[in-house]
């Protein structure tokens, strides 16, 4: 049916709603993150973030390099260009909401950034957004 058609596209729900991102962990947020980053735009790119979850006592590299997003847990990244300091649930909130919901973050002190802000906006300039239906099989 597909072949003849194409994709049917009905009703699909929000895989990145506050729900689902609620529901997982720091790393698998930041999994879904390395997934989503765009490998040939990120060729060039170079951003050492940190990120300090102050209400669990956890930081996290963030790095990307070579069109890869790594992290790990339990260091700051190395050649550090910025700092976001931030509790676990504003952390989600600033995922589930995007760009005007770290604005609001930051303007109410929910978020703290030490360094380059910019290398924020490059990392999530970086990213794509998938459609939830796509072609499995083409002619």
């Amino acid at each position: 049916m597909e072949l003849r058609d194409g994709v049917v596209r009905i009703f699909a729900p929000d895989t990145s709603n506050p729900d689902v991102i609620g529901a997982m962990s720091i790393g698998m947020l930041l999994d879904y993150l390395a997934i989503r980053l765009n490998g040939e735009r990120a060729a060039e790119a170079d951003v050492a973030i940190t990120l300090v979850l102050s209400d669990l006592g956890e930081r996290y590299a963030i790095e990307v390099a070579d069109g890869v997003l790594n992290h790990t847990q339990g260091r700051d990244a190395v050649g550090n260009q910025l700092t976001v300091t931030t509790s676990h649930a504003a952390f989600m909130g600033l995922l589930a909401g995007g760009q005007a919901a770290a604005v609001q973050a930051v303007q109410a002190g929910q978020v703290t950034i030490e360094g380059d802000p910019g290398k924020l906006a490059e990392l999530m300039s970086l990213l794509d957004e998938f459609e939830f239906w796509f072609d499995i099989v083409t002619p």
